[in-house]
């Protein structure tokens, strides 16, 4: 085989690795979407309040469940949220979707405000949402190894504008005691990204024992 073809092969089995790995990604996605929350339940696992201070805030529902309770019940309070699952961006999905019980025009503008993308490769421009929340979604659907982490928290930082704040939980001893979790936080604090802070929760009863704070530096 001459060199030419060798590099030809190469690239084709490149190619051909890329696709397996955007594939398993895709079905590691749709995965997630077995479950929905609704608002009672952010707040309990995010211990933040759902309330006025989010109204007229924009806010990204980062890996929600298919029929989108959380961003439909919020609407219902004012309050605009994007929702983002992998399983979105299927049409079998979204057919689903159209199917249950939307009546009111808040609720309708939620479905419209829902996008399929994973959290390494948010479909957002930078600097519009105001908040980031996951729930039961950001890390625990990552592939706990530094490259998905990192992509992860660097997306969230992109897409949040400057002050803004994401709040990830539930967060696991054992995914935030390895080395590289650490090294991404000095790096993305190091070059005025992102602050990461590792909070832990107040409620002594959760087995989950911390949340993470993410919050992106006003420029200098």
């Amino acid at each position: 085989m001459n060199a030419e073809k060798f590099e030809e092969k190469l690239n084709k089995n490149e190619e051909l690795a890329a696709r397996a790995e955007r594939q398993r990604r895709q079905r590691d996605a749709e995965s997630s979407m077995c479950t929905d929350r609704g608002i009672w339940q952010y707040e309990y696992t995010l211990e933040i309040p759902i309330t006025e201070k989010f109204l007229g805030k924009t806010v990204l529902d980062l890996g929600s469940g298919m029929e989108g309770q959380f961003a439909r019940a919020a609407a219902r309070r004012g309050i605009d949220v994007y929702s983002l699952s992998g399983a979105l961006g299927s049409e079998r999905f979204r057919k689903i979707l159209r199917k249950e019980c939307i009546k009111n025009r808040e609720e309708r503008r939620a479905l419209n405000r829902s996008v399929g993308g994973l959290a390494q490769e948010l479909p957002f421009k930078s600097n519009v949402f105001d908040s980031v929340l996951s729930s039961w979604a950001i890390p625990y659907h990552l592939e706990k190894n530094k490259k998905d982490y990192e992509a992860s928290f660097r997306e969230i930082a992109r897409v949040l504008k400057p002050g803004g704040k994401a709040y990830l939980a539930p967060i696991y001893e054992k995914w935030i005691s390895p080395p590289f979790f650490n090294e991404i936080r000095e790096a993305l604090k190091k070059e005025g990204i992102a602050d990461i802070d590792v909070q832990e929760v107040k409620d002594p009863k959760k087995i989950d024992k911390y949340k993470i704070v993410l919050t992106k530096p006003m420029p200098r």
